[in-house]
């Protein structure tokens, strides 16, 4: 069974943990997730396969990824919050919060990738990948 289907169980959560997320990742669960810090800070170490939205553009976004449930994360937590509230209020109902954001990922061992965002030609810079 998914984790998101066991959180749901439990009447579902609006933040995962870290080690949820690496889960969710090697049961190769459908997930799509969005980075919503700035691009220098994306460059300086992201997760593997996810989509740069900073949450600046969020609002405005067109092309929000729909590939399973969304996961969001920033540096620590905060902005990655604020996204989710902002999608919530776009009708999005399967997206969650990586609670301690790109931070927690680290020290859980999660992999990061570095270097410098790709613009996919909609206004949305990706890193090529996915899961």
């Amino acid at each position: 069974m998914p984790i998101s289907s066991i959180l749901n169980l439990f009447g579902g959560s609006d933040r995962i943990t870290a080690e949820e997320l690496k889960a969710m990742m090697e049961s190769k669960e459908d997930i799509s997730i969005i980075d919503v810090r700035n691009p220098d800070e994306f460059s300086s170490g992201h997760i593997p396969g996810c989509v740069l939205i900073p949450l600046s553009e969020l609002e405005g976004a067109e092309d929000i990824p729909s590939k399973g449930r969304l996961v969001l994360y920033c540096r620590s937590g905060v902005r990655s919050m604020k996204a989710l509230n902002v999608l919530k209020g776009r009708g999005v109902k399967d997206a969650v919060d990586l609670k301690g954001g790109i931070e927690a990922w680290k020290n859980a061992g999660g992999p990061c990738r570095t270097g410098k965002v790709e613009s996919s030609g909609n206004g949305i810079d990706m890193e090529k990948g996915t899961f």
